[in-house]
Parts: C-alpha cells; sequence; structure tokens
C-alpha cells in the first residue's frame, strides 16, 4: 500500500478581508473540508479501484454539487475536495494506479457536467484529481496522462468536444500543479501533447486538431491571468506541447497549428489582466523563436534539447557508472563462459582460440592473458561460484545505475529495491545478455576478417564476397541487437509513460552515435599500438 502523505493546504482567499466577508469565507472553508473528509470516509471501505473508484467519483461529484447548490456556493471548489478526498480515501486502502485517477475524473467530470451550472465543475475535478494524486505518492507525470486521459472520455461522452476537453484539462492540470508546487511548465506541456495526440488517433481533421491546439494555450493564458502564481512560459508549455505533437502527426498539422498557436497569442478571445495583455507581445515574440517551422526543425530541436538535458542531468557522470558495471559483469562472465566449455572437449583448442582473442585485443597484455587464461582452465569449482557472484552483483549493479540514470534523465525518481518487480529484473538480464552479444558478435567478426588472410592466403572472387558479407554483418547484428536494447530501455526502465514511437526514435540515435564509439575504439586499438605506455595491461 502506497502511504498517504498529508494534502497541501487550500487556500480560498487573499488574507486580508472585511467581517462579514471573512466569516464567510471561514464557512466555505469548513464546508470544503468536511466534504472532503466525507468523502475520503466514504471510500475508505473500497477494496478494489478499478470502475468502484468511477463510481465513487461520480457519486461524490453529484452529491458535492447538490450541497453546494443547496448551501449558496459554487459547486467547482467543492468537487474538488471531493475528488480529493475520493483520492485519499482510496490510497488508504489500496495503491492507488494511473487507470485509478483516470476513472474518477471521468466520472466526476461526467457527474458535473450533468449539472452544467456554469463553474468549471470538469477542470475543478482534473485539479482534485491531481492534488489527490500526489498526496497519495503517484508519479506526476503519470498523473498528468491520467487527468487527461479521464478528462477526454468524461466530455465527450456528455456532448462536448476535444476543444472543450482541452480548455477544462489544461486549466485544471495548471491549477492542480501548482497547488502540488511541482514542474508547471512540463506538466503543461505534456497535457498539450497528449491532447493534440488523442485528437489526432480519433481522426480528427487539421483544423479541429488546431482548434484543440487554441483551446489549450487559451486555457494557460486564463490561469496565468488569474493566478499570480502561474508565469507566462506556462502559455510558452501549452504552445510547444501542442506544436510538437502536431508535428509528429505530419508537416501540415504541425504548420497549421503552428500558425493558430501565434494567432491565438497575437489576438487572444480570453478576458485576460490588463498586467498579462500588456506582456502578449514578447510572449508571441518567444513563441516565434521557440516554434520553428517544419518538420526537420522539430527534429533537430528535440535532439538539441535532449543533449542540454544529458548534459543537465550528469549525463558523462552516469555513463562512467554505467561502463564500471558493464566491464564487473563482462569478465566473471568470461570466466564461466571459460570454464563451461571446458566440459565440452578439447580444451587446449579452446584455450588457444580464446587467448589468441584477448591477444588480439590486448596485444600488450599476452603474458598477463596466458596467465589469467591458465589459472582459469584449472580452476576449480570454488572459483566458479566467485564468478558467479561476481557477475550477480555486477549485473545489479547495472541494473540499478541504469534505472537511476535514465529516470534522472527523464527528472523522475528511480524505483527503489522493493519496487524493482521480477519482470524488470528479468529485463535487465535480458538487456545484459544482449548487449555482452553485441560486443562478442563485433569481437568475433573482427577476429574473422583480421584472420582471413591466414585462413585464405589464396584469397579469390567467392572468398572476398564472403569476407564482404561478413564485413556487412559485422556492422548490422550488433546494431540490431543494440537498437532493441536501447528501445527496450527507453521504453521499460523510465516511471513514465514512453511511446514505442519514441523509444524507437531514441534508439536510432543512440544507436548510432554507440557504433561509431565502438568501431572507434576497435580502430584506436589497431593504431595505439603502443598503449600500454598510458594504460598499462587494462
Amino acid at each position: 500500500m502506497t502511504e498517504s502523505r498529508e494534502p497541501p493546504d487550500i487556500n480560498l482567499s487573499p488574507t486580508r478581508r472585511s467581517g462579514a466577508t471573512s466569516e464567510r469565507d471561514r464557512s466555505r472553508r469548513t464546508t470544503r473540508s468536511i466534504m472532503r473528509d466525507a468523502s475520503v470516509r466514504a471510500v475508505r471501505g473500497v477494496r478494489f479501484v478499478g470502475s468502484r473508484a468511477n463510481t465513487a467519483a461520480l457519486g461524490v461529484a453529484r452529491g458535492s454539487a447538490r450541497a453546494a447548490g443547496g448551501i449558496g456556493i459554487e459547486s467547482g471548489p467543492l468537487v474538488r475536495d471531493a475528488v480529493i478526498g475520493v483520492v485519499e480515501g482510496t490510497g488508504q486502502v489500496v495503491s492507488v494506479t494511473a487507470p485509478a485517477i483516470r476513472d474518477v475524473v471521468a466520472g466526476g467530470v461526467r457527474a458535473g457536467n450533468a449539472r452544467s451550472d456554469g463553474n468549471n465543475v470538469s477542470s475543478n475535478v482534473v485539479a482534485g484529481a491531481i492534488v489527490g494524486a500526489d498526496s497519495v505518492g503517484l508519479d506526476e507525470s503519470e498523473a498528468v496522462a491520467a487527468v487527461v486521459e479521464g478528462a477526454v472520455e468524461g466530455i465527450v461522452e456528455t456532448g462536448g468536444d476535444m476543444s472543450d476537453a482541452a480548455r477544462e484539462a489544461v486549466g485544471g492540470v495548471v491549477s492542480g500543479v501548482v497547488e502540488t508546487g511541482g514542474d508547471v511548465e512540463t506538466a503543461t506541456r505534456d497535457a498539450a501533447d497528449l491532447l493534440i495526440a488523442q485528437a489526432a488517433e480519433m481522426d480528427h481533421s487539421a483544423h479541429e486538431i488546431a482548434g484543440v491546439a487554441t483551446s489549450a494555450v487559451e486555457a494557460a493564458l486564463v490561469e496565468t491571468s488569474i493566478n499570480e502564481e502561474v508565469e507566462a512560459d506556462v502559455v510558452v508549455a501549452a504552445a510547444v506541447g501542442a506544436v510538437e505533437a502536431a508535428y509528429r502527426v505530419d508537416t501540415t498539422h504541425g504548420d497549421l497549428v503552428r500558425q493558430a498557436v501565434l494567432s491565438q497569442v497575437a489576438e487572444p478571445s480570453a478576458g485576460l489582466t490588463p498586467g498579462l495583455r500588456s506582456r502578449l507581445p514578447g510572449i508571441a515574440e518567444q513563441l516565434s523563436r521557440e516554434l520553428p517551422q517544419g518538420r526537420a526543425a522539430w527534429r533537430g530541436k528535440a535532439i538539441f534539447r535532449a543533449v542540454r538535458v544529458l548534459h543537465q542531468s550528469g549525463g558523462i557522470d552516469l555513463a562512467g557508472s554505467l561502463a564500471y558495471f558493464a566491464i564487473l559483469s563482462l569478465f566473471p562472465l568470461l570466466a564461466l563462459v571459460i570454464m563451461g566449455v571446458i566440459y565440452l572437449g578439447d580444451s587446449e583448442g579452446v584455450r588457444a582460440q580464446i587467448t589468441n582473442l584477448l591477444a588480439y585485443y590486448f596485444p600488450a597484455s599476452g603474458d598477463l592473458i596466458q596467465e589469467v587464461i591458465g589459472g582459469l582452465f584449472g580452476g576449480s569449482l570454488t572459483l566458479g561460484v566467485v564468478a558467479l557472484a561476481s557477475l550477480l552483483i555486477g549485473a545489479n549493479g547495472l541494473f540499478r545505475v541504469t534505472d537511476r540514470a535514465v529516470n534522472r534523465v527523464f527528472g523522475t525518481l528511480g524505483s527503489g529495491v522493493v519496487q524493482a518487480t521480477a519482470s524488470q529484473i528479468a529485463l535487465a538480464a535480458l538487456l545484459t545478455i544482449l548487449f555482452l552479444l553485441s560486443l562478442s558478435l563485433t569481437a568475433v567478426f573482427y577476429t574473422v576478417l583480421n584472420l582471413s588472410d591466414d585462413f585464405f592466403p589464396n584469397a579469390g572472387l567467392g572468398t572476398a564476397i564472403i569476407a564482404g558479407l561478413l564485413s556487412v554483418l559485422s556492422a548490422v547484428l550488433p546494431a540490431i541487437l543494440m537498437a532493441v536494447i536501447f528501445a527496450f530501455v527507453y521504453r521499460q526502465m523510465p516511471n513514465v509513460r514512453v511511446e514505442w514511437r519514441d523509444a524507437a526514435f531514441g534508439s536510432m540515435i543512440a544507436i548510432g552515435l554507440f557504433e561509431v564509439a565502438k568501431h572507434g575504439f576497435f580502430w584506436f586499438i589497431d593504431l595505439a599500438t603502443n598503449r600500454n605506455v598510458v594504460y598499462g595491461p587494462i
């Protein structure tokens, strides 16, 4: 069960109020506090999340809206606190998941829209779900994705369209994340991105998707105008998320959405404060820089941003940690392989092949390699156990460091030891095997190609063709394996949702850089014959 945290205090009004107004505000705060507590108690007995969370949210939203009408106050804030109570109450019974948050929002939106009292009930449902999700420890990015899906589901089912969903979802996300003290810009960008992606999946036209984008930007403008804690950068974040998602659909959608967003900021339809309206020219100028035209420009922008994030998150240090644990896993694995093949027969032949292979990569350490290989071939069961233990330690360290590194880049927390599930451990083992297999294939192909002259001194056309095929395979097969590894890492390791399409694109960039570095290393080995002066026998 996820441990619930104390919810943040609710500040409904400025601190300076006259007597009658202050008394009325205190009464409203008391009423909302009672509603929140009642909602917690109402769902404390829930044993399963799923549809029951949906039903609970729908019931408390209807009840709170009806209660608000009976006592003459706005239903939106009351529904907001009721939804927070639903999530917190569920969190006291079971671990709250993203699907549960989605169901809570969908149920609350359906109930709120059924009353249609014009008090922005839907955005308050979204904001309440964000605050509730934070109080039970759900990751912010997961919560944002869940509330957007729930808002779209609830609003569309009650007769609204995607533009309505964008307006309510973005407004609620901004308000909720501000209350929790989270990363408002990232949450807003992600929400706008998800809304455009969902509109595209629902086969909306390019003009309809442009309407969704302008609604998202309009909601960000409104929140910036009415909430002093919201900076104008939130408007930029909403625009960037919408345009970036549109360019992923195609260039036509991207160009149209970009122009619509710029027009929305230049001539907003929403009522804004004079202070914000005076800043609109500056925001429009910033957007013209942040929103390059053309799909290729966005690809380049994404790569540039990735490099910047990698630098800010200490990517070089993280890469060094990964390399350390990879090497720590590699040599014990080699020892186990050597001890295993001894029992296949012809140990002298196997010993000679392994010695020649290692001597090719480490010619300055020939004597040391001979000694170590001889010790392994004469090793005992105890040596095998030590090698296995070292391999497990190295693989576990590699998994933990990879988890921390990837999640640091994504701005999320890594999984703890207890949270590491069997599937994650299996994934780590699979990735380690694929990684070592890729390196082994490269080494084997390089060895065969370099020793081919000894086996075929009078090479003909057939031998040349075979050598050419081996040369191609030496580059293609390891690259494919590494592409699969990177795609799985980008898809499964982060504690946020990553689409396979994005993971595949990232893996293509990573594999290109990795293969250049790997083959550059082998080229360096061929040329640096005196490298032992610097590195010794390493």
